[in-house]
């Protein structure tokens, strides 16, 4: 099937603007691949995530997540995916559907221009741009969540001060309780006028004893 000249030229330029939007598009989808660990993504964003921030401190990044392998996958697949139907379009738009193998070779030439020249750039910058993002976003739900912090805190305060109260009077009525006992215990046995067990005594000292160690434990 015939094509004109200017068709094919605006074909292999449009297929090498193509490819050099694929490269902006495989840099935003290596975003959340950076956030989640992944080595070699951006140049210095473990040093950046590793400073001190007001507040919500440090990121450790050392480690990659677990959900690095299936973002990895996705954001693949979706490069493939949109790639494929830009192209597919792009063909039928200027083509009538036909496909040719030089735009596939403009578009690659495209991406790989993109790469070597732009995307160096980006790719450095890529580490400030997340680090920004996922600071903003960290502040957001830091400030979105301090009234919840608050209120927990506040309860567990209360619930905490209701407790020590509530085990100091436990303490105080059962020491108070077996001091009665012990002097109850003595006063029967006033100057041994009175017979009563040896045993008795003993055994409330023994108690009494017992739980003031624990008091002070």
């Amino acid at each position: 099937m015939l094509i004109s000249q200017a068709a094919l030229a605006t074909l292999w330029f449009a297929s090498l603007l193509a490819g050099i939007g694929f490269g902006g598009i495989w840099d935003l989808l290596r975003l959340p691949r950076i956030w989640l660990g992944e080595i070699g993504a951006a140049v210095g964003y473990r040093e950046l995530c590793a400073k001190e921030l007001p507040w919500i401190g440090s990121r450790n990044t050392r480690k990659p997540s677990r959900f690095l392998p299936i973002v990895r996958f996705l954001s693949d697949f979706l490069f493939c995916i949109l790639a494929g139907l830009t192209m597919i379009l792009l063909f039928y738009q200027i083509n009538r559907g036909n496909v040719r193998f030089p735009a596939l070779l403009c578009a690659a030439g495209g991406f790989f221009l993109y790469r070597a020249t732009l995307g160096r750039l980006v790719l450095r910058a890529l580490s400030l741009i997340a680090f920004l993002i996922q600071t903003i976003m960290r502040y957001l739900i830091f400030f979105l969540g301090m009234p919840f912090r608050m209120l927990v805190k506040a309860i567990k305060h209360t619930v905490c001060r209701a407790w020590n109260h509530y085990r100091a009077r436990r303490w105080a009525r059962a020491r108070k309780q077996q001091t009665r006992l012990f002097w109850e215990a003595l006063a029967k046995d006033a100057c041994g006028l009175i017979p009563t067990r040896d045993g008795d005594v003993k055994q409330q000292k023994e108690v009494f004893r017992e739980r003031r160690s624990k008091k002070a434990v």
